[in-house]
């Protein structure tokens, strides 16, 4: 799906070590708040989240 919204990133979720982790995982955490986010085009959502090193996840939309 982000490769529709966000054509930069085809091909380059191999190259994103993150996602490869996420993907690899046996459990994979989708917050809630992920299914709210309108995806009707043309969205502008900001989400924002925990920062320090030990809680930073990154939210792929």
């Amino acid at each position: 799906m982000i490769e529709h919204f966000n054509p930069w990133w085809r091909g380059r979720f191999k190259d994103d070590e993150d996602y490869r982790k996420w993907k690899e995982s046996e459990i994979k955490w989708i917050p809630k708040e992920i299914s709210e986010i309108s995806l009707d085009p043309f969205p502008l959502n900001f989400l924002f989240g925990p920062t320090s090193r030990q809680n930073y996840h990154k939210i792929y939309l």
